[in-house]
């Protein structure tokens, strides 16, 4: 008897219920709530959307999105990725969205701009949490099992930020959508491979995901009552040639664009070797955990088996498909993976959340109709709350960065280099290669690296750079305290003085050469000898030593970045900055 996953016997083999009785509710019942819950579902991400939209103006600025966009920038502007400009991440994002980084231009809200850029995939994202909550649960639970996920406070935190994150969820979403449909045909096995590839091309974190998947697979094969097993066996093995296929396709293209870019051994370098560094992270030393993640999920399986020979007649193969992954991925996450971040589990929590209420039976009948919406409403509200304690609305933070934004288009030109931590300013070039991330700042720990952003800010005449955030290297910090003064939301170069009035001699050390200026507080002009000349106006400083001699009372003053100066930037009113 040949295999058709489209026949009823052999679905409700493969699913663990008559494939015309599907999940609970599904009837007469479930007709009349397809009249309110279909819609309400597009009213719903409506809601979510808009604020989700609110919020793209008032989330503190994250410096992943500043890397992200920065790396999207540099493809625009023709730069090839690993070649030109250092990013460890998997291509796919950044080309996406590099034609809408062109569109949206070089401005100081472009951040604002490409977050909302990113409701789309926050849209997509939760669409196919919805179809799997239909899968699971039933349609009228599909409702609020999407805003259960969506107002999870991590997962609402990074869908809302502009990360490459966003696509690798939803592209994961997708494909479970897909693998956990009521109905499975040959023809959709090679969409969901082709959405895991598109995750797989956008994040290597995919290698997770798809470990975990096949522990899950292998634990719904032991777990399920046997009556469903050999449907279910039948099923991946007819399912695998086209879940392959397009498994790797887009990551050949991928790799087939990186290789036209004759930028292979820089996406190597990049991409793979910088991220794998022994001992990073919390589980430096991964022995135990690499031998607790399978004793811990083959526990987890035995229990699931016990519970579902008991109730074969409720089980769903779906459901225990669901649920195993998303105790395997939060297994091999938190037990072997050396860096753990919120965004990490944007692919996983929609799907856990479904999954555990399915698990947990919650409103499985008409009879707890309503308890269960009383309990998701609870839910939801706990975490409306979390998301307003621990994220609130803060425009002014994002003010900040507009503002940094701002002074870096104001005091350079295109093409100009500025000394920044990931690619804060955005719209120009860095004159170092690395960005200082944790892996970084780890391997210049370990004296992998070496901290040459002096040498580099030095020879690229880099003249202006960000504040001091705590994060620059020991030495790079030291220099920039020394040779850059704040004169608003980023430094330049220069140094700070005091005016002794006694006539005598001031030392000043140039780092970068350059056209220079001296400025006071009252911002009038200065007596003053510069290297025994008067000082009559900016003038060109060599690096190195200079004295300079100030007549008149004591005084505070510095000497700045000429080009600074003259647009009306000075250390003494960072405020109220000239013409931007």
């Amino acid at each position: 008897m040949s295999f058709d996953p489209r026949s009823p016997v052999v679905a409700a083999g493969v699913y663990g219920r008559a494939a015309d009785e599907g999940v609970p509710a599904r009837d007469a019942a479930g007709a009349r709530a397809r009249s309110w819950w279909t819609p309400g579902l597009w009213i719903t991400l409506g809601a979510l959307g808009v604020v989700h939209a609110v919020y793209a103006y008032g989330l503190r600025v994250n410096s992943d999105e500043s890397q992200h966009l920065h790396v999207a920038w540099s493809l625009s502007q023709g730069l090839v990725g690993y070649r030109d400009v250092f990013d460890n991440h998997a291509p796919l994002f950044h080309l996406l969205y590099a034609p809408c980084v062109r569109w949206v231009g070089e401005r100081a809200d472009a951040l604002v701009r490409m977050r909302l850029s990113i409701l789309p995939l926050t849209a997509i994202s939760l669409l196919a949490t919805a179809s799997i909550a239909r899968s699971l649960l039933g349609e009228e639970r599909m409702v609020w099992a999407m805003v259960l996920a969506a107002l999870n406070p991590l997962w609402f935190v990074t869908s809302s930020e502009f990360r490459a994150d966003g696509l690798w969820a939803a592209a994961w979403l997708c494909g479970m959508a897909l693998l956990l449909a009521r109905r499975s045909w040959s023809r959709g096995d090679f969409a969901t491979g082709l959405a895991f590839g598109i995750a797989l091309a956008t994040s290597f974190k995919t290698t997770v995901l798809l470990a975990a998947l096949a522990f899950a697979v292998a634990g719904t094969l032991i777990a399920m009552p046997s009556s469903q097993r050999h449907a279910f066996a039948a099923r991946l093995r007819s399912a695998w040639p086209a879940l392959c296929a397009g498994l790797v396709l887009p990551v050949l293209l991928v790799l087939a664009w990186v290789a036209q870019q004759r930028a292979l051994d820089d996406f190597y370098a990049d991409a793979v070797l910088h991220n794998v560094l022994p001992g990073l992270g919390a589980h430096g030393d991964r022995t135990a955990n690499e031998l607790l993640v399978p004793i811990s999920f083959t526990l987890v399986v035995a229990a699931v088996a016990t519970w579902a020979r008991r109730a074969p007649s409720r089980i769903d193969g779906r459901t225990l498909l669901a649920f195993l992954w998303s105790v395997a991925y939060l297994l091999l996450i938190e037990g072997c993976w050396p860096l753990v971040t919120a965004q990490d589990f944007m692919p996983w929590s929609p799907v856990a959340i479904v999954a555990s209420i399915a698990v947990l039976g919650v409103g499985f009948r008409g009879t707890e109709r309503w308890p269960f919406h009383l309990l998701a409403t609870l839910c939801a509200a706990t975490e409306i709350f979390l998301v307003r304690r621990y994220y609130p609305w803060q425009p002014e933070r994002v003010d900040r960065h507009r503002d940094v934004v701002a002074e870096v288009l104001a005091l350079t030109a295109p093409g100009e280099p500025v000394l920044d931590l990931k690619g804060e300013a955005l719209f120009r070039p860095r004159p170092v290669t690395q960005v200082y991330e944790t892996i970084t700042r780890e391997r210049l720990r370990r004296e992998l690296l070496a901290d040459d952003a002096p040498e580099r800010t030095i020879a690229s005449h880099t003249y202006v750079a960000m504040p001091d955030e705590g994060r620059w290297p020991a030495r790079t910090r030291a220099f920039l305290a020394a040779h850059f003064v704040p004169v608003g939301a980023v430094r330049v170069a220069g140094q700070l003085l005091r005016s002794s009035g006694t006539g005598e001699p001031i030392v000043l050390e140039i780092a970068v050469p350059g056209r220079y200026a001296l400025v006071t507080p009252s911002g009038r002009a200065v007596e003053a000898k510069l290297d025994g000349v008067s000082y009559d106006g900016p003038r060109d400083l060599t690096r190195g030593r200079h004295e300079l001699i100030v007549a008149g009372a004591p005084t505070d003053l510095a000497v700045l970045w000429a080009h600074a100066v003259e647009l009306g930037f000075s250390p003494f009113h960072p405020a109220n900055q000239g013409d931007r």
